[in-house]
């Protein structure tokens, strides 16, 4: 009942499911329903496709849940700090830029090497405006950083 991109609504129906041996509704009903508002990142499976169970079928993304995963470099972890407050920038638009203000939440302990060193993700909470989408580029500016 949903593609890709969708937004859904807590309660709102995805997808229905049956019985591949009776064809009867299955899962007390048949009927999937979201358990959040929020954006419909990937559907796994078609109509018609059966499924294992425990698989899962869906993504959605929490509307409430979003937020800008900055990539740090180990040299900038002094810079940067759970709390500091970020300036982000989003450029996609050409009569100018969507700016808004968030902070930075959570730094991984868990760094990842890369042909240039190891870097780390810094994520930042905001208030998200409504032209914001998922997977959008993003400048940010941290306590004055660049």
């Amino acid at each position: 009942y949903v593609s890709e991109g969708d937004t859904v609504e807590r309660g709102q129906l995805l997808f229905t499911c049956v019985d591949a041996a009776t064809g009867q509704d299955a899962l007390g009903g048949g009927k999937i329903l979201s358990t959040a508002g929020g954006v419909v990142a990937s559907v796994s499976v078609q109509a018609g496709q059966q499924v294992q169970q425990g698989g899962t079928v869906m993504t959605v993304y929490p509307q409430d849940g979003f937020c800008v995963a900055l990539t740090v470099e180990e040299a900038d972890l002094g810079w940067i700090a759970a709390g500091d407050p970020v300036s982000l920038s989003f450029e996609f638009d050409e009569d100018g830029a969507l700016d808004c203000e968030g902070t930075v939440t959570e730094i991984s302990y868990l760094g990842e090497s890369t042909e240039t060193g190891v870097t780390y993700t810094a994520y930042v909470d905001f208030d998200v405006p409504a032209q914001v989408r998922l997977g959008m580029t993003v400048t940010a500016s941290v306590a004055g950083n660049d």
